[in-house]
């Protein structure tokens, strides 16, 4: 049995498929690697690497293999529960790990910021090409990420500083939001430091605490907006783009 190719994520579909045949599947690590290439350095190609797996396991979960129908008998079994404590306690101690990897608190940090990304661009194209191929609108394509990368990049990625650089429809959704956040905290804390109340505090302090961990988590955002002038910063036109939208955006919610 060959790999499954009518599907982004050939290979989840290929090993579903495999165990439902009652196949058992081993993890294979030879001396000599079958294949060379590096994990994604940039943002950008993190976010199409995701989006084009969200976009293939939405695509298994509405087709026939849905796994909760496709096989549902055969590998159902009480084992998934130690699974699913991994998975809670691997979450619950995911920056003790990543020390203990002789990672950093930056790098962990980044790596959080990035899981929060994915969710409003990766995963979101994904739904929305999943969607439109089921209609019929468009057809499934493979999106290839790059293997290589310049030793600019590299330098980055090895200082832990995110990488922008491109005009990626993504970054635009990405920079307007967190300028939404930006704009919407600027807004909470002007209302507070003018009326000077306790009651607006009161009312208000859900609203700061939250932009303000936003903000926060944005911050590689604003730096590649308006501070950095390398090669990996923010485009001028996501920079106008994200800023006009924010701005329009406020002012229909203000009046």
């Amino acid at each position: 049995m060959g790999l499954k190719y009518d599907c982004v994520v050939g290979d989840t579909i290929t090993g579903l498929s495999i165990q439902c045949r009652g196949w058992k599947s081993m993890y294979f690590n030879p001396e000599r690697k079958g294949f060379l290439g590096v994990a994604p350095t940039t943002l950008l190609q993190s976010l199409v690497q995701h989006k084009r797996w969200s976009e293939g396991n939405l695509q298994i979960f509405l087709s026939r293999h849905c796994p909760l129908i496709f096989g549902y008998r055969k590998i159902w079994s009480l084992w998934v529960l130690p699974f699913a404590y991994v998975i809670i306690a691997k979450n619950a101690y995911s920056l003790g790990e990543f020390l203990w990897l002789d990672g950093t608190i930056q790098g962990w940090w980044n790596d959080q910021r990035i899981r929060m990304f994915r969710r409003t661009t990766s995963y979101f194209f994904g739904f929305l090409d999943t969607i439109l191929r089921i209609l019929g609108f468009a057809e499934t394509t493979f999106a290839v990420t790059a293997k290589v990368c310049d030793e600019d990049v590299s330098r980055r990625y090895v200082q832990e500083i995110m990488e922008f650089g491109s005009p990626s429809p993504m970054f635009t959704i990405l920079a307007t939001l967190a300028m939404l956040n930006l704009f919407s905290f600027a807004f909470c804390v002007k209302r507070v430091v003018v009326d000077i109340q306790i009651k607006t505090l009161e009312s208000l302090a859900r609203q700061i605490i939250l932009c303000g961990l936003l903000v926060l988590i944005n911050l590689p955002v604003y730096q590649g907006l308006f501070f950095r002038k390398d090669k990996g910063a923010m485009p001028t036109s996501v920079t106008y783009k994200s800023v006009s939208l924010a701005l329009l955006a406020c002012s229909i919610a203000l009046y």
